[in-house]
């Protein structure tokens, strides 16, 4: 099997699609291209937290190719269908903007082929346990080689090193090692996972945009130095976005040893009365006092 992706010109992909004329001198849109037109993104990950930031840029307009296993294919694929659908609408939302192919990445043949890949990619995204790329030489160290100007984002439970790092990552053990979980729902009752896979979405929103800070350098160094900006890679461990997004609680923890419970703090400025008032049309309505006043929303 060849792989005949066409490799892109000199021209950095994000000054290109921002010099691309939006315009006719008479004041007329003929065409706009999206941001990220002319970016090439490689997904060689599975399920979310991994591939959402390259669902994310494309989106916005990246060339977004999806490497999956031959025979099941991501495992995406496979959560509940959807009736209507005839298939996972966990994969419609997740797989959209996306070129799939299949590759064997544990044979040589499938290996080659991810470097010719790779040769031509700007991004490449992936959440194997850490040290499993290593074995199939496709470490960052292998693909810098082949590509030096390639951007890798690697998501793993807890980083690319040190003692957890061959320990799997799941959602809601990263919402709890992160100290997100805790505080969250009643003082009675134990703590209340939110209903949708917040630390997956987070980590692959906080992998987008540290591929976006990446390629802005890249393609900085190619301005102030006359061409040569390298690409780099970023570990990403899934449970720091979500600590990220815990506001001040260490804080205040290294500070006083406060530890944030699941209560009412009297002292926070918005205070939430009841989750859900009921109408007699059976409407809910979410309810917050935000100082002197109430806000509420349908």
């Amino acid at each position: 099997m060849a792989c005949r992706w066409t490799p892109p010109n000199d021209a950095s992909p994000l000054r290109k699609a921002a010099e691309s004329p939006g315009a006719s001198a008479r004041g007329t849109v003929v065409s706009t291209p999206l941001p990220l037109a002319g970016v090439r993104v490689l997904d060689i990950g599975t399920l979310i937290a991994g591939p959402f930031g390259a669902t994310m840029l494309g989106d916005f307009g990246a060339e977004v190719i999806k490497v999956e296993q031959p025979g099941s294919g991501d495992a995406l694929r496979g959560t509940p269908q959807d009736g209507k659908a005839g298939r996972s609408t966990n994969w419609l939302v997740e797989g959209r903007n996306k070129k799939s192919v299949t590759l064997n990445l544990r044979t040589e043949a499938g290996q080659a082929i991810l470097r010719e890949l790779v040769g031509h990619a700007d991004v490449v995204f992936e959440n194997f346990t850490p040290g499993t790329l290593e074995r199939w030489g496709l470490g960052w160290e292998a693909l810098h080689a082949v590509n030096p100007r390639m951007i890798m984002v690697r998501v793993s439970g807890y980083g690319q090193t040190g003692p957890y790092s061959k320990r799997a990552g799941y959602d809601r053990i990263a919402l709890g090692f992160s100290g997100y979980l805790y505080p969250t729902g009643f003082p009675d009752r134990y703590p209340v996972r939110p209903a949708f896979p917040t630390a997956d979405y987070n980590t692959g929103t906080f992998a987008a945009l540290a591929a976006m800070f990446a390629l802005y350098q890249r393609d900085a160094q190619d301005r102030d130095l006359h061409g040569g900006g390298e690409g780099q890679m970023i570990d990403l461990a899934l449970y720091e976005p979500t600590f990220r997004i815990t506001a001040n609680m260490m804080t205040n923890f290294a500070r006083s040893g406060e530890i944030r419970e699941r209560i009412e703090q009297p002292r926070q400025r918005a205070r939430v009365f009841e989750a859900f008032v009921f109408t007699l049309r059976g409407k809910a309505l979410h309810v917050a006092e935000i100082g002197a006043g109430a806000e509420y929303l349908a």
